[in-house]
């Protein structure tokens, strides 16, 4: 069985312009929804928990600093391109 390549996510970076807006709760289900939604969509994988949390974490944090389209940060898997491809230059 091949094991799933998976994208890890990374922090964004992104800061705003110094202004914070308050959300309410139900921008925060919001939130949750199209974070899940883009870890389905960019084939996003967590090794813990505590990794998903930070992920989630950054990416309402984006919101909250004006982003009104955060997005998941990640770097693809290093596996899913450049194995494949050393195996096909050899």
């Amino acid at each position: 069985m091949e094991k799933k390549k998976i994208n890890k996510a990374i922090p964004s970076g992104f800061v705003g312009n110094g202004e914070q807006r308050d959300i309410s709760y139900g921008e925060l289900a919001a939130l949750q929804e199209l974070f899940d939604q883009q870890v389905d969509e960019f084939n996003i994988g967590f090794e813990c928990e505590e990794e998903q949390q930070e992920a989630l974490f950054d990416f309402v944090q984006q919101y909250i600093n004006g982003n009104d389209d955060p997005q998941i940060h990640y770097v693809n898997n290093p596996e899913n391109d450049t194995m494949d491809k050393e195996k096909n230059d050899k």
